[in-house]
């Protein structure tokens, strides 16, 4: 896939900080014909079955024995081991704040979105149910933005005024930070910017919010279907915004070719040979 041959072609590059992969593709189509906890085992030279026998039966059981000091739940809680507790798992999940009554009410309760909404995009912020690559796109924008303005600042700064907003009002004000072209950057805390980056960011910039030159970040508040369609990527797009060079490295293909096809997928037998 194009995000599996990414993280290959930083590899390639010697960018540090990037996460092996150890495998990569569409997953109804290559990886369910060869489970990937089988691929990783087989990296780290693990026997399924013994692991299976020993490491995690050994966590079952101090599970059921009220041994577990702690469990991470989105964030570390302690948890009391006295001699009056229950062997009993609802008793311990109760205790432990992820009982099944308890996860579903916070369900719920709380907002839909997840990640962080400084950085969420105009649309998944107003709630639109239809979402795509476009909206990773404008939210991997604004952590740029962010990033740049604080390297300037040389400290944190508050994104836009965005932090302690709610989602619907966050939404209109990035809609205006976004709507001048001149200025959308000093609206981020940006006053000096690198030539080449100011490129870029001009490029997706342009992209993001303007649709045969009209602005359409209402359109992108109210869910304008039509118009928000309109606004997409594009072999040239990419291939200018990347260099050629790279669009070849990562799709495996010159812009304006066919896609590659995908390997067949390899099956395990059909016995419990590991």
């Amino acid at each position: 896939t194009p995000e599996g041959a990414i993280y290959e072609y930083l590899h390639a590059k010697k960018v540090v900080g990037i996460p092996q992969v150890y495998a990569s593709g569409i997953i109804v189509r290559e990886l369910f014909g060869y489970r990937l906890e089988f691929i990783l085992l087989e990296d780290c030279g693990s026997d399924l079955v013994k692991y299976m026998s020993t490491t995690c039966l050994k966590q079952h059981d101090r599970f059921f024995d009220s041994a577990v000091s702690v469990i991470d739940w989105g964030y570390a809680k302690l948890v009391a081991t006295d001699a009056g507790d229950t062997n009993h798992i609802d008793a311990l999940a109760e205790r432990w704040g992820f009982s099944k009554d308890t996860v579903q009410a916070t369900e719920d309760d709380r907002d839909a979105n997840t990640g962080t909404p400084i950085y969420m995009g105009v649309r998944i912020l107003s709630q639109c149910p239809q979402r795509g690559i476009m909206d990773d796109l404008e939210s991997m924008f604004y952590v740029v933005l962010h990033i740049l303005g604080c390297m300037e600042s040389q400290k944190v700064i508050d994104f836009m005024g965005c932090t302690y907003l709610n989602n619907e009002l966050a939404a209109k004000l990035k809609v205006c930070a976004m709507s001048n072209r001149k200025f959308y950057l000093r609206m981020a805390g940006i006053k000096h910017c690198p030539a080449k980056i100011k490129a870029a960011l001009d490029k997706l910039h342009e992209r993001l919010f303007f649709v045969d030159g009209e602005f359409i970040g209402p359109n992108l508040i109210l869910d304008d279907e039509e118009m928000s369609s309109k606004r997409g990527l594009d072999d040239a797009f990419v291939a200018d915004f990347i260099g050629d060079a790279a669009f070849k490295d990562i799709f495996g293909r010159s812009p304006g070719l066919p896609a590659l096809q995908p390997a067949a997928a390899t099956s395990l037998p059909e016995d419990d040979t590991v």
